[in-house]
């Protein structure tokens, strides 16, 4: 079942970008504005179980019924910004495993998007994406650094002027626990 939300109407002249967190239970998607602003979302079952290519197909129809219920052309859009538990290849642009999905393996999720829309296409873990927003937008502001934290999984970290990126093979290690500690500014709430 879908769950459609338009939070407001795209004005003439915004280039917005298309946000999808890609979940084992859900796939969320989201039309942002360019000053952060969610203008319309909605949800879908990922449904992983039953496999990759039925799970791109929703996925390519979420966007497409996204892009729709927006009166949204792909060029309009200023990106489309993909995100997925598990190991990202940045380099190759590659989803290599993910413990969400069952049977991804070397997928090339980013290419598969970015040839159907023409747009420009980004393909993040989802803990990565949460750090990056949690820097730009969230309640921290650009002058702290900013963490983020899965369920137990991953963690992204991002510090003043420099991503602690960790690629293809790297790892930043971090323990499961309820609180997260943002570098010395005190215990966050995860």
């Amino acid at each position: 079942m879908v769950k459609w939300y338009l939070i407001r109407e795209i004005k003439k002249q915004e280039r917005p970008v298309l946000a999808v967190d890609i979940g084992g239970t859900k796939m969320a998607m989201a039309i942002i504005s360019e000053q952060g602003e969610v203008i319309a979302r909605q949800s879908q079952p990922t449904l992983a179980h039953e496999g990759q290519q039925a799970v791109i197909k929703r996925l390519l129809s979420g966007i497409d019924q996204l892009l729709k219920e927006t009166n949204l052309l792909p060029p309009k859009l200023n990106a489309i910004s993909l995100a997925t538990a598990g190991i990202i290849d940045i380099r190759k642009n590659l989803v290599t495993v993910s413990p969400n999905l069952p049977g991804w393996h070397d997928v090339p999720l980013r290419r598969i998007i970015a040839e159907k829309y023409r747009t420009p296409t980004y393909l993040l873990n989802d803990a990565d994406a949460a750090a990056l927003g949690e820097h730009h937008r969230g309640i921290l502001g650009k002058e702290n650094d900013a963490g983020s934290r899965g369920v137990g999984f991953a963690c992204a970290l991002i510090t003043p002027g420099k991503a602690a990126s960790r690629g293809a093979g790297h790892e930043i290690r971090c323990r499961k626990t309820t609180r997260v500690s943002v570098l010395g500014r005190g215990n966050q709430s995860a």
